[in-house]
C-alpha cells in the first residue's frame, strides 16, 4: 500500500477518515545507526516523517535501500463491560492508520496518563514528552546539547540485574528531576547502538477518526465517550538498532502497556499493523504486486514473510525480504488476565500468535467493531496472490485489570534473496531473512549486549578483558581483566549454542587490574563465551576447552 491510496479504490475511506495535520507536540526522529533507515514518532506510529511524505516509511539497506513499508504501528483492541446487563463495547486504539503521510497517522498522542487526559501544549512537558535517542546522550545520562534540557529517561534500578540480559531493560523514571545518578545510582541504561524512546497516551478523543455512523447533531468526541472511550492506555515504547553486523538488519520494538483506567480490560489483542510497499522509491514500482506468507516452516518464530513478485518496475532492483516477527507477548492465567509474574510465551510453544490478516486495500476496515473483530479472528490467513496488502500480526487474548502492566515486543528484519535473483518466498530464497529473525529471538530472549558506546561516539569501554585461556589440565580458566571504574560487576557463562551456563554476582570492584581462576572441572569439551558486564559496559572472550 501507498501512503496515499488510489482513490477509485479509497473513496469511502478518504471521507470517513479524519484530516489532522500534525500538531506541534508531535516529535519524530530517524534511526541512524543499523542498516535500516525509518523514522520513530511519539504517537507510536513508524516511519511517520512528519511533514515529509516523499521520505516517510522503512527502507533497508540504508547504502541502496528499497522502499519496504509506508509506515507501521499497532492496533489494540478491548473490550469493556457496563451496566447492570453487562453490555460489552468493543474499544480500539490506533497507532497507524494508512491515512496520508502529511496527516497524523496516530489516534494516540504524547504525554502521560498521570498529567491527565489533556495533551500538554507548553514548552516543558514537549521537551519532557519528546522522542529520546540515546545518541544525544552522555554516558551518564546527561543531555550532549543543553536545548535537549531533560536528562535520559531510563535508569538501572534493580542491580542485582543486568541490562540486556534476561529481558530487564531498565526502569523509565518519570519524574526529570530524578534523572541523575545522584537520584540513581546504578546510572542509565542503553541497550543498543541507538535507543529510541518514547511515551504515549490513548487520552484525546480528538485525534480519534470521525466514525463513518457519526450521528446528525452528536460530536466525535460524544460519540465515542458514549461507548466507553478512552479505554485509559498508557504506552512507554523503546526501539533498539545496531550498527554491528550481525544485528545491523534488525530493529527490536519493546511496548509496555499499563491499564490506566478504574476498569478492568477484557479480551485484550495486540495487533501490529504494516503497510507493505516493497519498492525502489516511493513513486516507483507497483502497488499491488507485494507477497505475504505466514513462515510455516518454523512455527516457533512467529514471523511473517513480505516481498515482492517484481513486476511493473519492480524487477532488477535488488529488493528483498521483511519480515516481521512476535518475540514477547502475555501469558493469561486462568482468568484470562495477563499473569502479573511477567511470564512469557517461549519459542517450544509453537502458535504463539493469535493471528495474522493480509488485508487488502479494498477490504480495509473503517469501524471500530470490524477492525476488532479482524484481530480477534483466531485467523492465519493463506492468500497466494500479490496484492496492495497490510500485514498483520495479532497476540493471543489477554485481560487487564486495574494498573495492570505488560509488555509486547517485536522485531523486524530484512534480508536479502538467498538464491540470487528475485526474491520468490520459498524457504530455501528466505533462509537469510528468516535465520535474522532466530537470531533474533536468541538476542532477545539471552542477551541484547549493552553498547559500549552509548553516544556513538569514540569512547574508551570501562571493560576489558585482556587474556582468558584454559589451564593445560582443562580444570580451570585463567582470567585478567581490567575496570576502569568502581562498578557492580557480572561474570556470565554462556555455551556456543547460547545457553546460559552462569550468572554470578561478583560484587563491587574498584577501579584496578584483576586476575581470577574459573573452576571448570565439570565443564565438558566444547566452545564457551566468558562475559563481564557492568551496569556502563561489558566485554566478551570465546574459550575453547579440550580435554
Amino acid at each position: 500500500m501507498r501512503p496515499l491510496f488510489k482513490l477509485s479504490a479509497f473513496l469511502i475511506l478518504s471521507m470517513v477518515l479524519a484530516v489532522q495535520l500534525a500538531p506541534a507536540q508531535f516529535d519524530c526522529v530517524e534511526t541512524q545507526k543499523s542498516n535500516i533507515r525509518t523514522w520513530v514518532a511519539n504517537n507510536g506510529s513508524i516511519g511517520y516523517a512528519k511533514g515529509q511524505s516523499d521520505l516517510g516509511g522503512i527502507w533497508w539497506p540504508r547504502e541502496q535501500p528499497g522502499r519496504y513499508c509506508s509506515g507501521g504501528g499497532f492496533w489494540f483492541g478491548a473490550v469493556k463491560r457496563s451496566g447492570d446487563q453487562g453490555a460489552i463495547q468493543k474499544l480500539v486504539v490506533a497507532s497507524f492508520e494508512p491515512t496520508a503521510t502529511l496527516n497524523n497517522p496516530s489516534w494516540l498522542v504524547p504525554g502521560s496518563w498521570a498529567d491527565g487526559s489533556a495533551v500538554l501544549l507548553d514548552d516543558e512537558s514537549q521537551r519532557k514528552y519528546r522522542v529520546y535517542p540515546s545518541t544525544r546522550f552522555q554516558n551518564d545520562g546527561s543531555p550532549i546539547e543543553a536545548s535537549d534540557y531533560f536528562a535520559w529517561p531510563i535508569w538501572h534500578t534493580e542491580t542485582a540485574l543486568t541490562p540486556g540480559v534476561d529481558r530487564y531493560f531498565g526502569a523509565l523514571i518519570a519524574e526529570a528531576d530524578e534523572r541523575s545518578v545522584t537520584r540513581q545510582p546504578g546510572g542509565p541504561v542503553f541497550i543498543s547502538h541507538e535507543d529510541i524512546v518514547c511515551s504515549y497516551k490513548d487520552s484525546d478523543l480528538n485525534f480519534y477518526p470521525d466514525p463513518p455512523d457519526l450521528p446528525s447533531g452528536t460530536s466525535k468526541e460524544e460519540y465515542y465517550a458514549s461507548r466507553g472511550n478512552p479505554p485509559g492506555l498508557q504506552f512507554h515504547q523503546a526501539v533498539y538498532t545496531w550498527k554491528d553486523p550481525h544485528k545491523a538488519d534488525m530493529m527490536i520494538l519493546r511496548y509496555t502497556i499499563r491499564n490506566t483506567s478504574d476498569d478492568n480490560l477484557y479480551e485484550c489483542v495486540f495487533n501490529a499493523v504494516y503497510d507493505i510497499d516493497i519498492s525502489r522509491s516511493a513513486t516507483s514500482g507497483s502497488q499491488a504486486n507485494d507477497r505475504l506468507r505466514y513462515v510455516d516452516e518454523d512455527r516457533s518464530l512467529d514471523m511473517l514473510l513480505a516481498w515482492s513478485e517484481a513486476t511493473d518496475g519492480d524487477a532488477n532492483q535488488g529488493l528483498g525480504y521483511f519480515g516481521l516477527v512476535l518475540l514477547e507477548s502475555p501469558v493469561a492465567d486462568a482468568e484470562g488476565f495477563a499473569r502479573p509474574d511477567g511470564s512469557v510465551y517461549h519459542r517450544d510453544e509453537p502458535g504463539v500468535i493469535g493471528g495474522m490478516r493480509n488485508i487488502s486495500a479494498q477490504l480495509y476496515p473503517t469501524r471500530t467493531e470490524e477492525k476488532y473483530d479482524l484481530m480477534t479472528s483466531s485467523v492465519i490467513d493463506n492468500t497466494p496472490y500479490p496484492a496492495d496488502w497490510m500485514m498483520t500480526l495479532a497476540t493471543r487474548r489477554f485481560s487487564l485489570r486495574p494498573g495492570q502492566e505488560t509488555v509486547v515486543a517485536l522485531a523486524l528484519v530484512f534480508g536479502p534473496p538467498a538464491e540470487g535473483g528475485e526474491a520468490n518466498g520459498s524457504p530455501d530464497d528466505a533462509r537469510i531473512v528468516v535465520e535474522r529473525a532466530r537470531n533474533a529471538h536468541h538476542i532477545y530472549d539471552n542477551d541484547l549486549t549493552i553498547t559500549d558506546v552509548a553516544t556513538g561516539r569514540d569512547q574508551e569501554s570501562a571493560l576489558s578483558i585482556q587474556s582468558l585461556s584454559a589451564s593445560p589440565s582443562a580444570d580451570f580458566a585463567e582470567l585478567t581483566f581490567t575496570m576502569d571504574t568502581t562498578e557492580r560487576l557480572r561474570l556470565q557463562i554462556f555455551a556456543a549454542n547460547g545457553a546460559k551456563l552462569a550468572d554470578i554476582d561478583s560484587g563491587v570492584h574498584a577501579a584496578g587490574t584483576y586476575q581470577s581462576r574459573i573452576p571448570l572441572q565439570s565443564a565438558s569439551r566444547g566452545l564457551y563465551l566468558l562475559r563481564l558486564a557492568t551496569p556502563s559496559s561489558h566485554a566478551a572472550k570465546p574459550l575453547l576447552l579440550l580435554r
